[in-house]
């Protein structure tokens, strides 16, 4: 029930580190009108690649086209769900505000304009994680188990975490899933 964007990243970053690449991290600045500027001075540095490893500020700057006139690639992981499309007919997509949200499903409808997409905006889930709680606590604050079970009843295929936080309560969240299938499978045998 998942597709886990986050592994991919940290093996890309991980193969970068080991063939000496330098890695830089940024944030909102290449949203900036001196993103330009920032890209031509880390091409300078002789920086090759740009990993932005957030979907809000994937959806809201065009890096295809940054990419294409800087001559530099830039991978995000709105490139990555333009291929998930292909492999369901039903996701949910839990984002962290319109921005991303908006950004993942018009991703995923390049690859499958048919796919339905259950879209859910969560910033107030982003503060937790960042404000530092436990993962099982966040889960029972925000009481995914009726999420997920209205996700099973409704028959949505996965569910997409479009926001680079929420692997912090993945697990928790495979727990849930994981009960789901044995109450089912449980239910499967009594009749």
């Amino acid at each position: 029930m998942w597709q886990q964007l986050d592994t991919k990243a940290i093996t890309a970053l991980e193969k970068a580190k080991a063939e000496g690449k330098q890695i830089v991290m940024l944030s909102q600045t290449l949203a900036s009108p001196s993103s330009y500027a920032l890209i031509e001075q880390l091409k300078e540095k002789n920086c090759e690649d740009i990993f932005v490893y957030c979907n809000s500020l994937s959806s809201v700057v065009d890096f295809d086209r940054l990419a294409i006139e800087h001559n530099i690639k830039i991978v995000t992981p709105m490139q990555m769900y333009r291929n998930l499309g292909l492999e369901y007919k039903y996701l949910a997509v839990m984002a962290a505000n319109s921005h991303g949200l908006t950004g993942v499903e018009n991703n995923l409808y390049v690859s499958n304009p048919r796919l339905r997409v259950l879209g859910l905006s969560m910033l107030e889930l982003v503060k937790a994680i960042e404000e530092g709680n436990k993962p099982e606590q966040i889960v029972e604050d925000f009481n995914f188990k009726t999420l997920f079970n209205y996700f099973e009843l409704t028959n949505v295929e996965a569910v997409v975490l479009g926001c680079t936080h929420f692997p912090y309560i993945k697990k928790e969240l495979e727990k849930i899933i994981q009960k789901n299938k044995k109450t089912k499978n449980t239910k499967d045998t009594k009749k």
